[in-house]
């Protein structure tokens, strides 16, 4: 399990938030915002929206299997800007999407 900390926040987003990985300063680590779940961001959608599966709804998932898809059937001239996807990692924190980390050419 990876231990996270406050101090290795870099942002957040309307439903995630974005952690720089305590073991790979080059990857990134994405947790679900605790109020927005997969349960409560559903209970916020009307019929018939509220009867897609909670998968729907779960950004890290998502995003996951859009990146797969992407390397899987693109060449890396056309992935090269996008972050690789290297899973889910249990964090103190919950279940996390762990990605690439892109950053500037000075590193920040």
């Amino acid at each position: 399990m990876i231990q996270l900390s406050d101090d290795l926040k870099f942002s957040s987003g309307g439903n995630r938030l974005c952690y720089v990985s305590p073991t790979d300063k080059t990857r990134c680590l994405k947790l679900l915002r605790p109020d927005r779940t997969p349960e409560i961001r559903r209970s916020e959608k009307s019929f018939p929206s509220n009867l897609r599966p909670l998968s729907f709804f779960d950004e890290n998932l998502s995003e996951q299997v859009r990146l797969d898809f992407l390397f899987r059937s693109f060449p890396l001239s056309i992935t090269k800007h996008l972050p690789r996807t290297y899973g889910m990692v249990q964090t103190s924190a919950g279940l996390a999407h762990e990605t690439g980390l892109i950053r500037d050419d000075d590193g920040s």
